[in-house]
């Protein structure tokens, strides 16, 4: 018989779909130039971050970074940010954030790095990336 453990994330894992989330959540389109998106309005819900359920997905060994603008040739330059943060809305230090998104043509790297890296929370939980705006 499977122990429940065996079907719950670890914390890990949950802290690494977590900033997943995090991270990707700017590139569903709603982004606008110029445009800043507040905070999470509540804080303290208590709700982990849902799973993962779509691909592509993590690819081991990706270069740590803050600037992907080089991966492609041409593309609108944004910048994204945030806090990485427990369900108790403290910041988690060192959070590890594995960040992937496609190209400005749409197109994700699914052999090679372009695109994908990963970066460190810091002490706050903060991150900050520049990119180049996903294509659909």
């Amino acid at each position: 018989m499977a122990d429940i453990r065996d079907r719950q994330p670890s914390r890990r894992r949950l802290l690494h779909l977590s900033a997943g989330a995090a991270v990707l959540l700017p590139f569903a389109g709603l982004v606008r130039p110029g445009m800043t998106r507040a905070a999470t309005p509540a804080c303290g819900a208590g709700d982990p971050t849902p799973r993962q359920t779509a691909g592509p997905y993590f690819s081991p060994g990706s270069p740590q970074k803050a600037d992907f603008t080089a991966d492609a040739s041409d593309g609108e330059v944004m910048q994204v940010s945030g806090r990485v943060l427990d369900t108790d809305c403290r910041p988690i230090a060192g959070a590890l954030l594995d960040i992937w998104h496609a190209d400005p043509t749409g197109a994700y790297d699914n052999r090679g790095f372009r695109m994908r890296g990963h970066q460190f929370a810091d002490d706050a939980g903060r991150y900050r990336l520049t990119t180049l705006r996903p294509g659909l």
